[in-house]
């Protein structure tokens, strides 16, 4: 390992070292850059001593933080489900918050203590188009497609959904409701980066019809939170690990990202060659010199309205497996992270919020990044058809006490489709 934590070889899902090609190494160390000279650590964490918070000493940012995560409900059921699939007589094509919550108050009244959903955050839906929920726009706003405005002709529904077509009829709609309203200076007080984030997205509609989406998406999702508080019903949301390049953060946060590198995955039995995500993955250094302020603020985001919080590739913490733009992802490098440092954050954000955190720790994943769930609260992922065995006295083993048990995710196969398989 070098002194910048890139890793020279790692070990595969089946046991096998795979060893750095040298010209992968030299892309990645050009990527990073020298290193400055030494200066005083910019980050530093105490655990368990209070007052919890962040702290400044000199150049030093102290994160004060409880050791564990936030512990939430003992042991419960929820339902999932793509907010998109959620149908209604008012809504045929695609569900909208109001949906949700409906849902959510129903799955209450029969018991559940959860309902989820795959990430709300803003997309690209026009063009460029990108309508994955894990390559938002932003990790910060809220995306408009989810708004209920009221009465839309909507077609019907079908197979698919039309994003685009959906899109422009609720910007029509938005477009005239916004005429005459004013931002509430307490919520432009409260989302300083809203009119810079309208700026940035307006081209179609004005930059107006676009701060007036964000105000009501914000306040449409603050309802969905509190009637679900009442209700008893807690939200489980999902925090992508990146952003589409051409968006809204990689723009405004363009220091903290490493350009000419994309993040991805390496071989395993799913995908033989790899995966290359195609977004670019965070400079290690630059976002402690910037006191993690983006990471903080991606949580505190999404933490605000969620009861349960599932961070995409949890492993991303420790590190991230970076892929030279150019080269196939087999060949892509490890980089590491300060995981204790990330780990603080959550952990505290976590209780500020009164917010639990489940990794996502399916594929290949080290040890140590279990035993660092443990020691830090988070819920790790059982998955069923992950899990399956074709021993018919024990197709199952037992699920590990702290996790968050479920049939399958959103990128396999509908469980319906695997038990007529099985």
């Amino acid at each position: 390992m070098s002194s910048y934590g890139v890793e020279t070889s790692y070990v595969d899902l089946s046991g096998r070292t795979r060893v750095a090609s040298p010209k992968a190494l030299r892309a990645v160390l050009r990527a990073l850059g020298s290193r400055q000279a030494r200066r005083p650590e910019p980050v530093r964490v105490v655990w368990d001593k209070r007052p919890f918070g962040y702290h400044r000493e000199g150049k030093t940012l102290v994160i004060s933080a409880p050791r564990r995560c936030f512990q939430g409900k003992e042991r419960s059921w929820g339902l999932f489900l793509p907010l998109y699939a959620l149908h209604s007589k008012r809504n045929p094509a695609a569900g909208d918050l109001t949906d949700l919550k409906a849902f959510a108050l129903w799955a209450g009244r029969m018991g559940a203590g959860w309902v989820g959903t795959l990430p709300l955050l803003s997309q690209f839906l026009d063009k460029p188009f990108e309508p994955s929920p894990y390559s938002p726009v932003s990790r910060l706003f809220w995306n408009e497609f989810w708004i209920d405005v009221g009465e839309i002709k909507s077609p019907r529904r079908s197979g698919r959904v039309d994003y685009r077509r959906q899109m422009e009829a609720k910007w029509r709609i938005l477009e005239k409701k916004a005429k005459g309203w004013a931002p509430p200076r307490s919520w432009l007080r409260d989302h300083p980066e809203a009119q810079e984030y309208a700026r940035f997205r307006a081209g179609k509609v004005s930059p107006k019809t676009i701060l007036y989406g964000q105000w009501l998406v914000d306040r449409q999702m603050e309802q969905l939170r509190r009637a679900c508080d009442r209700a008893g019903v807690g939200l489980y949301f999902d925090l992508p690990l990146g952003v589409h390049p051409a968006g809204y953060d990689a723009w405004k946060e363009r220091k903290s990202f490493v350009r000419g590198m994309h993040v991805g995955a390496p071989p395993d039995p799913f995908f033989a060659g790899g995966q290359d995500w195609g977004f670019c993955p965070p400079h290690p250094e630059r976002i402690r010199e910037q006191g993690y302020d983006y990471f903080i603020r991606c949580v505190r985001h999404s933490m605000r309205h969620a009861s349960m919080l599932r961070v995409d590739h949890i492993m991303g913490l420790h590190r991230l497996f970076w892929v030279p733009e150019g080269m196939p992802a087999r060949e892509g490098v490890y980089v590491r992270y300060r995981s204790e440092e990330l780990y603080a954050i959550l952990s505290l954000e976590s209780h500020r919020n009164r917010c639990a955190v489940v990794g996502e720790d399916l594929g290949t994943v080290p040890p140590e990044v279990r035993r660092s769930m443990r020691r830090h609260g988070l819920s790790g992922m059982f998955v069923v058809q992950y899990e399956w065995s074709p021993n018919s006295r024990r197709p199952l083993r037992a699920a590990p006490r702290q996790s968050v048990a479920c049939l399958n995710t959103h990128d396999m196969p509908p469980f319906s489709a695997f038990w007529k398989k099985h």
